[in-house]
């Protein structure tokens, strides 16, 4: 790839949904006013080069659906512009760096920027379909911006860190089909913005939070696969946005007194729990 002359003028490079082969080239990192990247939807491989932390003006960077491997490095969290991370559907390893925490000053830049890249300050975090290990960074707490956080289908494990809570601005959140252990927190009612809570193929255990009734905006739930007990509190019955909830393979939860509540508000959602 011919980089030459393009160090100083080059903003948005769009090379998406091609058939490119072959790594990442390190030399992406003198871009120095690059604000969008997408390599995504290609045949890439190799490890992402830490030089592209060196891309400060950055505000969106997407390598998903590609054959990266290796761990993420630390370096993509220097820069605090960068407003949306794709890294989804790769062959990524090792921890999430705690770095990412870093991601949270608002900046506000002008001239020719797109409305939807809004004040640069992260709002969408993708690292899901990796081979991502180990526990979920507390650092991610520190993400007030965040809207949508996707880490499903990896290998994390340990307890969900109560500092994920005070992401108060937080609609979608997916966690599934990793090895996550522990109980759901009483104050996931602080995520009042939530509309879609995906913690399924989990191990997640205790008593089923009747804090999660309080989540007035919920849309979607699904809770399905884990070792969750206790009754099911009919109050989520009073969540009048929620279209579906998937409570499945929780063979230890008590659906009593909801199954009586549900029979008489037929079609107000779709429960799954057998």
């Amino acid at each position: 790839m011919q980089l030459e002359g393009l160090a100083g003028t080059l903003e948005n490079l769009l090379l998406d949904q091609n058939t490119l082969e072959g790594c990442i080239p390190a030399e992406l990192g003198c871009l120095k006013k690059l604000k969008v990247l997408r390599l995504d939807s290609n045949l890439l491989s190799g490890e992402i080069p830490s030089e592209l932390g060196n891309l400060s003006q950055l505000q969106l960077l997407n390598l998903q659906s590609n054959q990266l491997c290796g761990k993420i490095p630390p370096t993509l969290f220097e820069n605090l512009k960068l407003e949306m991370l794709h890294l989804n559907n790769n062959h990524l390893s090792g921890p999430i760096p705690s770095e990412i925490g870093n991601l949270t000053k608002v900046r506000v830049l002008t001239g020719g920027i797109p409305p939807e890249y809004g004040n640069f300050a992260l709002q969408y975090l993708s690292l899901r379909g990796n081979k991502l290990r180990g526990s979920i960074p507390a650092e991610l707490g520190r993400l007030s911006t965040l809207r949508e956080l996707q880490l499903g289908n990896n290998c994390l494990n340990g307890d969900i860190p109560a500092e994920l809570f005070s992401l108060s601005h937080l609609t979608i959140w997916f966690l599934d089909h990793n090895e996550i252990t522990g109980r759901i927190p009483m104050n996931i009612n602080c995520l009042r913005n939530l509309e879609f809570l995906f913690l399924n193929g989990n191990r997640l255990s205790g008593e089923f939070p009747a804090c999660i009734g309080e989540l007035k905006k919920l849309k979607w739930l699904n809770l399905s696969r884990n070792l969750l007990s206790g009754v099911v509190p009919p109050r989520i019955i009073n969540l009048v946005g929620l279209k579906e909830c998937d409570l499945r393979e929780n063979v230890e939860l008590d659906f009593g007194l909801l199954s009586i509540v549900l029979a008489q508000h037929a079609g107000s959602f779709k429960l799954w729990n057998v």
